[in-house]
């Protein structure tokens, strides 16, 4: 009988994590900093939804810390996971590399990771390195080749962030000064 209920209290404690696992999970150390434009914005009644900042989409969600208001045309800093790149470059290396994230300039980034999963089929090709997703163009450059497990170094432009932090700067969303 005390088996029956401490696998009972296992397997509910189980469901109860993964309900309460977020929408978006990024992996570890996949923070970035971006500076740019709001140019949309869609928020639900509940705070959450995104907003496009210089052709990335920005997610936010219960946890996202907004400093200012969300207006288009108005400048901000965002701090995130991210989540999404589509790959300029692409070098494959014999060995799996741990998880790392740089920030370039604008919305350009570099990763060094592990191929987790390859889905190379024609008109929708990625990999998914230690859970971000890359986007494989037509004018990705892949230096070596693709397979589960090997390490890569991937250059590319950012896509999907999900925001941590949110800085709106002030005097970018002011009214203009009235005449007198």
């Amino acid at each position: 009988m005390t088996t029956k209920i401490l696998s009972f209290l296992m397997i509910l404690a189980l469901l109860m994590v993964g309900f309460a696992a977020p929408a978006y999970a990024a992996a570890p150390d996949t923070e970035v900093e971006i500076d740019g434009t709001i140019k949309a914005v869609y928020l639900a009644e509940d705070g959450t939804g995104w907003i496009k900042v210089d052709g990335m989409k920005v997610i936010i969600d219960q946890d996202t810390d907004i400093d200012g208001m969300l207006v288009a045309g108005a400048e901000v800093t965002i701090k995130g996971d991210l989540l999404k790149l589509l790959a300029d470059d692409i070098e494959v290396r014999d060995d799996p590399e741990d998880l790392e994230v740089r920030n370039r300039d604008g919305n350009e980034v570099e990763v060094r990771g592990t191929i987790m999963m390859l889905h190379l089929v024609k008109g929708h090709k990625f990999i998914k390195v230690d859970g971000i997703k890359v986007i494989l163009g037509d004018d990705t450059d892949i230096d070596g080749m693709l397979a589960e497990g090997a390490g890569v170094r991937v250059e590319g432009d950012i896509l999907k962030v999900l925001a941590r932090d949110i800085e709106v700067e002030n005097d970018s969303v002011l009214p203009p000064p009235e005449d007198e």
